[in-house]
């Protein structure tokens, strides 16, 4: 395929049985990693580098929106985990929700029905002023990077890391994406799920989806990707 005006190939291995979309998380994520590849490949040409390094955990404390399939994912991610650290994680599931509640925040990020982008926005700045840390942070990294949201992926800058930090009104340039698969994922399930609620939301909503073969499932999400613009960036 084409992305950004740049050649890309591709080469996935399907599952051979049918699946949930939560199943096919680790074929997504080869293909998010082809997208932004070609998206740092193409503000590279163009003089810019990203400037996002291990350690720079600012938009670790920002809302990380996700799918239905990736909330369940995440809850397949931390009961994979060993014992010790699984513990830690969802100890700072649970503490991230008081916080929210403490707030008067948590039913706000419950309700998924759709919102303006003003309300959109203000949610986002609230939950920055709480400088709450992703449940996944550990010494200023992600402990699950390998298999991490796909909004993570995408979501890469050139401007000064410092920027990052500001509690002001910020100038932080974005690397733009030719695609962007958190959106489509997101929008196809009509609202997104919180990162630090996607625990909770999948224990009250037991994965009731269908199984389906996995060809069906990418037919299905290049068919909304050619009916979307890029995501943001």
């Amino acid at each position: 395929m084409r992305l950004g005006g740049q050649p890309v190939e591709i080469s996935l291995d399907l599952p051979t049985k049918p699946i949930r979309p939560r199943h096919m998380l680790p074929v997504l994520h080869v293909l998010s990693n082809a997208f932004v590849g070609a998206a740092v490949r193409e503000v590279e040409s163009g003089g810019k580098r990203v400037s996002c390094r291990l350690g720079c955990a600012a938009c670790c404390r920002q809302n990380v929106p996700l799918s239905e399939a990736e909330a369940y994912w995440i809850q397949d991610v931390v009961a994979s985990l060993p014992a010790d650290l699984r513990h830690r994680i969802e100890q700072r599931f649970a503490g991230a929700i008081e916080r929210l509640r403490a707030a008067d925040l948590h039913d706000a990020f419950r309700r998924r029905e759709a919102r303006s982008d003003a309300d959109t926005l203000a949610l986002a700045n609230a939950y920055v002023e709480l400088n709450l840390d992703c449940p996944f942070l550990e010494n200023e990294a992600c402990t699950i990077h390998d298999r991490r949201p796909m909004a993570c992926r995408e979501y890469l800058v050139t401007s000064p890391a410092a920027n990052c930090f500001a509690a002001e009104a910020r100038e932080v340039e974005r690397v733009p994406m030719p695609v962007s698969l958190s959106a489509t994922l997101a929008n196809a399930a009509r609202a997104s799920i919180p990162l630090v609620l996607a625990l909770e939301w999948a224990k009250s909503h037991p994965d009731a989806s269908a199984r389906r073969a996995a060809q069906e499932h990418l037919q299905e999400l290049f068919a909304r990707l050619a009916a979307k613009p890029a995501g943001p960036g």
